[in-house]
């Protein structure tokens, strides 16, 4: 009779090494799936950023938008000189895949003047900020935040995420804060390459 007492261990030795390296196999494929999830969803972020502006770009084309309301309100209104803050910029948390050094959102610095908007004068700024941040892609019209005797907010925002307001209490403000863009540098880095050679 066959002695089979060494055998069994033997048998179990293989299994258990099958079983080791079928785990191994599978959780290189999850790592491998997961690594091309993530390089889709990148260049899915990073293709849906670079159609937005850069952020120099955008920070130009907000300041003229609040140069023309601020111009309305003063030749309109009688409200002026309006001064200016300095703004700051940041980091933003949408495209989470994008390298934070390709992508940026800003605080604008906000306009002020040290006057407040009449009550009875106020529908005539809502309708200047309304007419002007539309024709710049804004909702229309602006969402009220505030709007009581004395004291009037209102606030509108465009498809890049970026929310401008108007408010007046003791005084009135212009603010905008952008959206998430594109970094200078980050898309001179993803531009396409061209070739320096002539089309026939």
């Amino acid at each position: 009779m066959t002695n089979t007492k060494f055998k069994r261990p033997r048998a179990l030795v293989r299994c258990v090494a099958l079983l080791a390296i079928a785990i191994t196999v599978a959780a290189c494929a999850d790592r491998a799936g997961e690594a091309v999830n993530k390089q889709a969803s990148y260049d899915q972020q990073l293709r849906e950023l670079l159609q937005r502006p850069d952020i120099n770009d955008a920070v130009s084309r907000y300041d003229r938008m609040r140069a023309d309301i601020s111009d309305r309100i003063a030749a309109e209104i009688g409200l002026s000189p309006w001064k200016k803050d300095n703004g700051t910029r940041a980091g933003c948390r949408e495209f989470p895949d994008v390298d934070d050094g390709e992508k940026e959102s800003a605080q604008l610095g906000t306009w002020f003047v040290g006057a407040a908007i009449p009550d009875d004068k106020w529908p005539q700024a809502v309708a200047i900020f309304s007419e002007i941040t539309s024709k710049y892609g804004f909702e229309s019209p602006p969402r009220v935040l505030v709007d009581r005797p004395g004291n009037h907010e209102v606030t509108a925002a465009d498809p890049w995420g970026a929310d401008a307001t108007l408010g007046t209490e003791v005084g009135t403000i212009l603010g905008l804060l952008t959206g998430c863009h594109p970094t200078a540098t980050g898309r001179m880095r993803h531009a396409p390459t061209t070739s320096s050679s002539t089309p026939t």
